[in-house]
C-alpha cells in the first residue's frame, strides 16, 4: 500500500522512498526510461539507490549525478550554468554560484546545501521564469 511511500514534490520533481521490495525501481524505471510520447512526462534527471552499490548511496555523488543529467537534458538549467541572475531573496543564482555549490568539496561537506543551491533553487527559478512567460 501507499502508506509506506513518502512523496516530495520539488518544482515538478518527485522523490519516492519506501521499504526494500516495494517496487520503487520498477515504477520509476517505467517513468524514466519510456519515451515521453508514452508517459506524457519529460524526465530531466533520475537517480536509483541500490543497497549493494555504495556509490549510489553517496549523497555527494547523487547531487553530481542529478546536476549532470539536468545539464544535458534541460536547456534552461544549462543556460543558468553560464550566466548569473538574482533570486527573489537577492541571492545570486546561476553561473559561478551553481558551480560553487556543486564543487566536490562542498558536496561532500554539505550535500543538503549543495542540492538546494545547485539543483533546487535553479529549478525553482526556471519554473518561476516559465510561469512569468506564460502570464505575458
Amino acid at each position: 500500500t501507499s502508506h509506506a511511500r513518502q512523496v516530495t514534490t520539488i518544482c515538478h520533481g518527485i522523490g519516492i522512498t519506501g521499504s526494500r521490495g516495494m517496487g520503487k525501481t520498477s515504477f520509476l524505471s517505467e517513468l524514466a526510461l519510456r519515451p515521453q510520447e508514452v508517459t506524457n512526462l519529460n524526465v530531466g534527471a533520475y537517480h536509483f539507490c541500490r543497497s549493494d552499490d555504495p556509490d549510489t548511496l553517496n549523497p555527494a555523488l547523487f547531487v553530481h549525478s542529478i546536476a549532470a543529467m539536468l545539464t544535458s537534458t534541460c536547456k534552461e538549467y544549462r543556460r543558468l550554468m553560464v550566466q548569473s541572475t538574482t533570486s527573489s531573496r537577492g541571492d545570486s543564482i546561476g553561473g559561478a554560484s551553481i558551480l560553487r555549490a556543486l564543487e566536490p568539496e562542498h558536496c561532500e561537506s554539505d550535500p543538503d546545501d549543495a542540492f538546494l543551491r545547485g539543483v533546487v533553487e535553479p529549478l525553482r527559478l526556471i519554473e518561476a521564469n516559465r510561469q512569468e512567460m506564460h502570464k505575458n
